[in-house]
């Protein structure tokens, strides 16, 4: 409507368009993108260039208190704007466009609000996990969507870490869609050779429709042995839409999960306690004492499982963006679908395939004194010592089980 139907015949009266809008809901990505990023305190023109002719936009940035009839007319206004939930309150009485009411992943930070623990946070700073851990590469193809590609890798205590993020871009690094298969496989595939790495591919299922002679699956499988001389470690995603909504939200978690607290004077049953033990087990019989135990409030320091390096941007731009599908004949568990909600469906695919790996009794996320002060000498004559160990155990095995001596 702004850009169709606003016009002038009189040259000395510009055509202008003036709205105003709260953060949130259906439109929030749209004037957040071409108004508030470019400047995100406002009062900044933003001028761009359409074949030729200057178009220009301005975000002011205005408050509660920037109303003084209002304030004058209802004193209280501002203080029942303070009581509302926290993601709420930021929007309605602080304009914040990255934290408003409505979003599904309400958990969410890039950093902890005022009152909340440091641990209230999954941004982290770009790093490179330990060669010993394993890869995942989760992708979403799209033909005329956009094609995303993720790099994660399992943690131990059941977490994991997404360090790396393949969006397509042109020369101005705007995002684009419509890629060719060949291209953003090769693309990916070069990435994870030049960090020396054989990820788990977990690749949108959609990849496998028939479209003609080839499937993209079957494209994508043979360029990347092209690129790679071996073949991937592929599969099928995963695409359950709300079995996935609820996996993030489990992995975004920073607070602990409630617990019964029972009394044990009032609710210990000493004759059930015996018939747990005798007919069940001792570790059930384990399993009814803990509800008694005294219960922590103390954040786990597990907690969240899932945290995003910050060179992710556009994965991390789109999580926030997330609302629920209100829709009449939706699903009202659902993320409703919108432009760009690429990025989530692969957050999805991820998750599904890093919940059912281990990585026990490997290195943590690395600390960055520990790495200035590490003697790196020491560190490489120690692997090659376990490699060699490594090698002198399989060998072992191999002639054990050939049943003839080997050399």
């Amino acid at each position: 409507m702004a850009f169709s139907r606003v016009r002038s015949i009189i040259p000395s009266i510009p055509a202008l368009v003036c709205s105003g809008s709260n953060p949130g809901n259906i439109g929030h990505r749209w004037v957040r993108e071409r108004f508030v990023e470019p400047a995100r305190a406002g009062g900044k023109i933003i001028a761009e260039r359409i074949k030729g002719d200057l178009i220009k936009r301005i975000f002011i940035q205005a408050f509660l208190t920037d109303n003084p009839i209002l304030m004058e007319n209802d004193p209280l206004y501002i203080r029942r704007l303070e009581m509302l939930p926290e993601a709420e309150k930021r929007a309605k009485l602080y304009g914040d466009w990255w934290t408003f009411s409505g979003q599904v992943f309400a958990e969410w930070r890039t950093e902890p609000f005022i009152d909340e623990p440091s641990n209230a946070c999954h941004v982290i700073p770009p790093f490179i996990p330990d060669a010993r851990l394993p890869r995942v590469l989760a992708i979403d193809w799209g033909k005329r969507a956009l094609t995303f590609g993720i790099w994660g890798v399992p943690l131990p205590k059941g977490r994991a870490v997404i360090y790396k993020e393949y969006p397509p871009t042109d020369k101005d690094g705007n995002l684009i869609s419509g890629e060719e298969v060949s291209v953003w496989t090769t693309n990916m595939a070069n990435m994870c050779m030049l960090e020396g790495i054989n990820p788990y591919i977990t690749l949108d299922p959609s990849a496998w429709q028939s479209r003609g002679v080839k499937t993209v699956a079957d494209q994508f499988i043979e360029t990347w042995k092209e690129v790679t001389k071996k073949s991937p470690r592929i599969e099928k995603a995963d695409n359950d839409r709300i079995g996935g909504k609820m996996l993030i939200h489990d992995y975004l978690r920073w607070k602990t999960r409630p617990r019964l607290v029972l009394d044990f004077e009032e609710d210990y049953d000493s004759e059930y306690a015996s018939w747990i033990f005798r007919n069940k087990g001792i570790e059930s019989h384990k399993a009814y004492l803990a509800q008694f135990a005294p219960q922590s409030n103390i954040i786990e320091e597990e907690l969240p499982k899932l945290q995003i390096t910050s060179n992710c941007k556009t994965l991390i731009k789109t999580v926030p963006l997330c609302v629920y599908d209100e829709r009449k004949d939706a699903n009202e568990e659902d993320v409703r679908e919108f432009v760009g909600d690429d990025p989530y469906d692969d957050l999805r695919y991820f998750l599904k395939k890093i919940s059912t790996m281990k990585a026990e009794n490997l290195p943590d996320l690395p600390n960055e004194q520990d790495e200035k002060e590490r003697d790196w000498n020491q560190f490489y004559r120690k692997m090659e010592i376990l490699e060699a160990q490594k090698k002198k155990v399989s060998y072992i095995s191999v002639g054990r089980l050939s049943g003839r001596r080997r050399f």
